[in-house]
């Protein structure tokens, strides 16, 4: 079986059948059963992005398995994307999430686009019971996809009857939808794509608007109305940007309303132009976050036993010595479902 690894900026990855890199210390083995393909990935891929670690890398950071070593041999985990040292002083400040030593596999060290993959015992995440291999590979998926929408409506403070508007319905924020309709919140999904909208509102989505072509007033208009006719709040909205994209951010932050809190997560290289005074005349705030604290892994866990996340129907299982035409086609195309590699 083949390790799948970036060589050189926009060419397909290549196969390796070993992996000559010495191991680390306190580290085991974990036997990949699945691993998400990321719009990281691709970025990584196809633009001005840089991984950490110099090329030649393998890519790949959502990944679920098991433990092949150690006390922990047999343990079905999840690999966080994120793996703070723990010991600095950002990580004892409370800062892990910027720790200057973190470890995000498929960036500062090779990723999970593999049959097994090498990280720090104390890293991972063990699974509370026993699940089959299908949803194990379904899991991978959590440890980005899911729990970095989680980390931002922990930001957020997103509570029951909250209102969330969700801008950009992919892999993220469609298990940001999920997340917040769990929560209790009222959502609010935005998309350009009636496709992913409609899948929104099958899985219990309240509302949906495609803003293709709309006026930012048509927008407002619209949350507007949505909250007047459903008795929701008009003030404290929680809105999470996650189209990364220059007029998803701008949309987004031009929907603070009075109290109202904005979470980042999307990226993108553009800059965007906004009015930053809004922030003081509003009393709002904006919020980012790199990745998830990796505590908060056991409540995503838990969220995907009650079947909230459907996993199923989020997810689509991929043979990974098919990666360079999934990624290609998912590079030019996109896809209503999260890519996970399965070796």
């Amino acid at each position: 079986m083949s390790f799948w690894a970036l060589v050189e900026k926009g060419k397909p990855l290549q196969a390796w059948e070993h992996l000559a890199e010495p191991s680390g210390a306190n580290t085991v083995r974990v036997q990949v059963a699945g691993c998400g393909l990321c719009h990281t990935d691709i970025g990584f891929m196809f633009s001005e992005v840089p991984t950490r670690k110099a090329l030649p890398v393998v890519l790949g950071h959502e990944i679920s398995g098991t433990v092949l070593d150690g006390p922990l041999a047999g343990q079905q985990v999840l690999v966080p994307a994120v793996m703070p040292c723990g010991q600095c002083a950002a990580c004892r400040a409370g800062y892990e999430r910027t720790c200057p030593h973190q470890i995000m596999p498929g960036n500062d060290v090779h990723g999970g686009f593999g049959p097994w993959i090498e990280v720090p015992q104390s890293a991972l995440v063990p699974l509370p019971q026993m699940i089959s291999p299908t949803e194990l590979a379904q899991f991978a998926v959590i440890a980005d996809a899911v729990t970095t929408p989680l980390q931002a409506i922990h930001n957020l403070g997103l509570a029951t009857h909250d209102v969330a508007i969700v801008i950009g319905c992919g892999g993220v924020g469609s298990f940001a939808c999920l997340l917040a309709k769990a929560r209790g919140a009222f959502v609010i999904a935005m998309d350009i794509d009636d496709n992913k909208l409609e899948k929104m509102k099958g899985l219990g989505i309240d509302e949906t608007l495609n803003t293709r072509g709309l006026s930012f007033k048509d927008i407002k208009g619209f949350v507007k109305s949505v909250c007047q006719k459903n008795d929701w709040p008009a003030f404290g909205h929680r809105i999470l940007e996650t189209s990364g994209s220059k007029i998803g951010q701008e949309t987004a932050f031009g929907l603070l309303s009075m109290a109202a809190r904005m979470a980042v997560v999307g990226f993108t290289l553009d800059k965007v132009e906004v009015r930053l005074s809004n922030l003081m005349a509003f009393d709002a705030q904006v919020i980012g976050n790199w990745g998830a604290s990796p505590s908060i892994y056991p409540e995503a866990i838990e969220i995907a036993l009650t079947g909230a996340l459907h996993l199923d129907q989020m997810t689509r299982l991929e043979p990974l010595q098919n990666i360079n035409s999934i990624i290609e086609n998912v590079h030019h195309h996109g896809t209503d479902r999260r890519v996970v590699f399965t070796p």
